[in-house]
């Protein structure tokens, strides 16, 4: 679970966040905006990468930025180039996503 009150972030002058006052429960949830409207910046606040400037976040009733316990539990990536097809060592994909995994137009095994 996620929950923001009051999120605010800076740089410097700029204001990325401004205040922001979220409830996001267990499951999957989409973050849609504009570009620059603070999504990544959010998503980094959550993931404890960047610390707010005010207000509070918290990911699994936890503060993200002091708690290296929350870090283990989550994965982040951030845009990456592109999707390898094999794991370091040679193995697939399939393993860990299923046989009939389709990645970038080719088979992910």
């Amino acid at each position: 679970m996620i929950e923001a009150k009051n999120l605010t972030k800076r740089f410097g002058r700029t204001v990325a966040l401004n205040g922001i006052t979220v409830k996001m429960s267990y499951g999957i949830s989409l973050i849609l905006g504009p570009n620059g409207g603070g999504k990544s910046t959010f998503l980094k606040l959550v993931a404890g990468v960047y610390r707010p400037t005010s207000g509070k976040v918290t990911l699994f009733g936890e503060n993200p930025w002091r708690s290296s316990g929350v870090k283990y539990r989550i994965g982040v990536a951030y845009d990456p180039v592109s999707f390898p097809l094999q794991l370091p060592g040679g193995s697939g994909w399939s393993p860990l996503l299923g046989p009939k995994v389709t990645v970038m137009g080719g088979r992910a095994d």
